[in-house]
């Protein structure tokens, strides 16, 4: 009695990839770490060499194109906003770019607000907002179809 209430009061680890499910327990470490892809810490510009790799990244132009575009309005934020709002933009793109993984890098960069001060005042041509605004339409359809169909949309 004492073992199976001590297994049902284990919090279980949930694995959400396309098609596959899993529940592991926190006692099977070595499933977790198969899980996860490679066991053991992550080296902090390992993030970047993974890009290459196809078995962490399928398809990694839109990680790259999003970490790259960032790195760009981080550059005009030091240019078009206060010192204080680039140094923040800055330290925010050193913390995903050294996290060891860009998988959710996308979410996180949506924290880096001064790149969008410096995007809306370099963008002052009706045309570029009405470009960025189909374009920013286009993915938010392309995500929320990604969603639906289980891939991971992050």
């Amino acid at each position: 009695m004492a073992l199976a209430s001590s297994r049902a009061a284990q919090a279980p680890a949930i694995s959400h990839g396309k098609n596959r499910r899993r529940v592991v327990t926190e006692r099977d470490v070595a499933a977790v770490q198969r899980l996860q892809g490679r066991p053991g810490p992550r080296q902090p510009l390992q993030a970047f060499t993974d890009l290459l790799d196809q078995a962490v990244y399928g398809f990694p132009w839109f990680v790259a194109g999003a970490f790259a575009l960032f790195v760009v309005l981080t550059v005009l934020a030091w240019r078009r906003t206060e010192r204080g709002l680039a140094l923040y933009a800055t330290a925010m793109m050193l913390v995903i770019g050294g996290a060891g993984s860009l998988t959710s890098s996308m979410r996180y960069e949506l924290s880096v607000y001064p790149a969008f001060i410096a995007l809306a005042d370099a963008a002052r041509s009706r045309a570029l907002n009405i470009v960025w605004l189909v374009l920013s339409a286009l993915l938010a359809l392309f995500f929320a179809a990604m969603f639906a169909l289980d891939y991971w949309a992050g």
